[in-house]
């Protein structure tokens, strides 16, 4: 993955798992000019209490955090088409794959029940982050699947609907990709 980093992309603190979307690259003379340039990142993160930080970094404190970009929502469509031909599925109702994506909503709804029991110390099945993240992936397939049998690019829909709610309430943060 390219550490080339630009506006949208989601980055980490190196040695922290604290992680941001960028708002702002800025390239500006370093000091001393015989060292070139200095890139200064401004990140939007939200602390434990769900306050909205705006903080300016160098870009050498942070590492960019695989998300899914054009080019990845491009590969899953793809591997959804060959899978779907794999599986033999060629029609398959959109009332199915409306119950396929609840139901995985619902399992992943499930497994962070039980994350927020375990932190309540309460009795009952236990469950892992990594189990959460299985199950939050295949939302994404599930509406990848629907996306794609209605013909809807999810990139677009998703930067359109994340920046109506913006605007909606007034809100600066806009996606731009």
């Amino acid at each position: 993955m390219s550490d080339y980093i630009k506006v949208g992309d989601i980055v980490r603190l190196i040695g922290t798992n604290m992680k941001m979307t960028v708002e702002n690259v800025v390239c500006v003379p370093h000091p001393y000019p015989e060292l070139g340039y200095e890139v200064f990142v401004h990140c939007l993160w939200f602390d434990r209490e769900n306050i909205c930080n705006r903080t300016v970094f160098k870009k050498d404190q942070l590492l960019k955090v695989s998300g899914l970009d054009n080019t990845e929502y491009n590969s899953l469509r793809k591997a959804n088409k060959a899978r779907q031909k794999e599986w033999k599925m060629e029609y398959v109702p959109l009332s199915f794959r409306g119950n396929e994506l609840a139901g995985e909503v619902g399992e992943a709804c499930n497994i962070i029940k039980k994350l927020e029991r375990e932190k309540m110390k309460c009795a009952g099945d236990a469950s892992t982050k990594q189990e959460l993240a299985e199950e939050l992936a295949d939302v994404i397939i599930a509406t990848d699947l629907i996306a794609m049998q209605m013909d809807i690019s999810l990139r677009d829909a998703v930067k359109n609907k994340f920046n109506k709610t913006s605007d909606k309430y007034g809100l600066k943060t806009k996606l731009k990709f």
